[in-house]
This record gives C-alpha cells, sequence and structure tokens, in this order.
C-alpha cells in the first residue's frame, strides 16, 4: 500500500441508491493523493457488490474493510473506520452525497494555510458549505449554511460548540494531530455524532478554518441520517410552545455529551473550560437565575435567534 496526503473514511448501509455517484464523485477529484477506505454495517442490498466493483476498478485508491464485525450506528462505524487511517490527513464520506470537483483541492489548501501560522502538532480542522439538493439533485438551496442560518465566525467559540453542531462531517478536513485525539475517545456511547465530537476537540486543543464555498451536493432524502431545515423565529417559538419536552430532552443529551467529554479531559482542559463543562451537565441542578445568568455569561448561544431565545427559557 503506498503513502497517500488523505484517507477518506466512508460508512455504508443499504446504500445501493446513491452510492455508485458519491464514490465516482471521488475519483473524479482535482486532487490525486487520496485513499477510501469503506467499511460496511451489514447492507442487504447491492452496496457491497458496488463497492467491489470501484475496488476492481481502483485497487490502490479504494479498499474494503471486510472484517465482518457490525457497528449498528453510523458513530460506532466511524469510530472503527478511523483505526485504519495513517495518512497525515482524513476526510469523511457520506455514502449518498456528491463532490465537487475540487472539494479535497480547496480544503487542502486551506489547512496548509491554517499550518502556514501554527505548530505541526496543533489539531486542525477544516469544514466548508454544501448545497442541498434533493434525492434528483434539483437544487433546494445553495447553502447549506444559509438555510440553516449558520454564521460559522459566530459560532465557532468552544462555549457555543458544546451545545450546536455546526459543522457537516462529510465537508471536513482535520490533520494526523487531531486524530490523536479522536483515536483515544472513550465513552462513545454519550456522543452525539462524530462529526461534533471531531468539532469539540478541534476547539478545545486545536484551531478551525472553515471555506465559504459549497464543495458538495448534499442530498435530502427519506432515508438520511440527519437531515436539514430552515429555521425562523416564528417556528422556534412554535416548536417551544408544542415540544417542550423533546427540546428538554435534547438539552439533556448534550449533557450527556459534555459529561462524556470533560470525563476524558478533565486533565489537560483549561480552568475555565472545566468550570464550563462542570457547570453546564450539572446545570440541572442549580438554582433558576443561576442557570440563566450561567449561560448569558458564558456565551452559550444557538443560531439562529429561534434557537437561542429557546435554550434560554427551557435550560
Amino acid at each position: 500500500m503506498y503513502n497517500v496526503d488523505i484517507d477518506i473514511l466512508m460508512a455504508t448501509f443499504n446504500g445501493d441508491k446513491y452510492l455508485a455517484e458519491q464514490i465516482d464523485s471521488i475519483c473524479k477529484q482535482s486532487y490525486d493523493s487520496w485513499r477510501l477506505y469503506i467499511h460496511d454495517d451489514g447492507s442487504t442490498d447491492k452496496t457491497i457488490e458496488i463497492i467491489h466493483a470501484f475496488q476492481n476498478a481502483h485497487p490502490n485508491k479504494i479498499f474494503y474493510i471486510d472484517d465482518g464485525l457490525m457497528s449498528n450506528n453510523v458513530i460506532n462505524n466511524f469510530f472503527h473506520l478511523i483505526t485504519f487511517s495513517t495518512a497525515p490527513y482524513i476526510m469523511l464520506s457520506d455514502q449518498d452525497d456528491i463532490w465537487c470537483d475540487n472539494k479535497i483541492e480547496l480544503s487542502i489548501n486551506e489547512i496548509k494555510k491554517l499550518e502556514s501560522n501554527n505548530n505541526k502538532n496543533t489539531p486542525l480542522l477544516i469544514f466548508t458549505d454544501s448545497m442541498i439538493v434533493d434525492s434528483d439533485l434539483n437544487i433546494i438551496s445553495k447553502s447549506f449554511w444559509h438555510s440553516s442560518k449558520i454564521h460559522p465566525n459566530k459560532c465557532l467559540s468552544f462555549n457555543k460548540l458544546l451545545i450546536q453542531n455546526i459543522g457537516q462531517g462529510s465537508t471536513f478536513l482535520f490533520n494526523r494531530a487531531l486524530w490523536d485525539f479522536i483515536i483515544n475517545t472513550t465513552k462513545i456511547e454519550n456522543i452525539l455524532a462524530h462529526d461534533w465530537w471531531i468539532m469539540l476537540n478541534a476547539a478545545a486543543f486545536g484551531k478551525i478554518s472553515y471555506v465559504s464555498i459549497p464543495t458538495m451536493l448534499y442530498r435530502q432524502h427519506f432515508n438520511n441520517i440527519v437531515g436539514s431545515g430552515k429555521y425562523s423565529l416564528s417556528k422556534g417559538i412554535i416548536k417551544l410552545l408544542f415540544s417542550f419536552r423533546e427540546i428538554k430532552h435534547e438539552i439533556i443529551k448534550t449533557q450527556r455529551q459534555v459529561y462524556a467529554f470533560h470525563s476524558q479531559y478533565s486533565e489537560i482542559l483549561n480552568i475555565q473550560q472545566n468550570n464550563v463543562l462542570k457547570n453546564y451537565y450539572e446545570i440541572n441542578n442549580k438554582p433558576f437565575i443561576f442557570r440563566k445568568f450561567f449561560v448569558i455569561k458564558n456565551h452559550l448561544w444557538r443560531y439562529p435567534t429561534s434557537r437561542a431565545i429557546t435554550f434560554l427559557f427551557i435550560i
């Protein structure tokens, strides 16, 4: 197996409808120094057949990990996949999107810029925007960020990322130094999303940058694990009125993830980070005034405004 710059990790499960288009878009990248690892989670359709066809066509580029391990969900599958990576950089791929031809090139150029201003051992993460399309590739929105009312320049602080995930893992490129943190992850059962966990690690211990140009077509269809949606103040108020328990449960899940993060890294986090983490996952036991003051003081804002209001009201 020859050396490459980038390992691309793809978790699959019954993805035969769109998988060939996605792998084909990776094969057409303008930046060619990559290797694709695929691990399947027990597909019963033609997914494996498609993987083998591409593997036979690109034996030095595409590798199917046929170890019989069933991960049972995409998060476990990712944490299994990442153990096979040996390249200096890592990217993630869903099974149903389409990458723009210059996706890797734009991301690697951005991380090189970030490297020029940081120590080589600094964990670095790059993410990009995407275009939202339907199952037939008709454009729904030219910007995932715009549609979701996400402003990366306002959302990248460690505190804000504790309560809201803003990055799509399928747009990520990160370096080996960040891999060193991710590979040692424990308490995986409390992680809400592997891309969220990666971004938290980068925010706590390294640097994050982004490319505002959409680098992939993010396909929306019935079987998506995570979709996208447009947000507004009116929608936020309606959700607050009719989904109080659901939102409260979502907050509790973020507290479990924060507890997992604190449990793993408390010895290397700074004092301020430790205090914020501990107070957040214990906040349900705090007085009403403390909870509101804590959110405001530590800028635990969700975006857009409707989400911030909802979060402050319920916490």
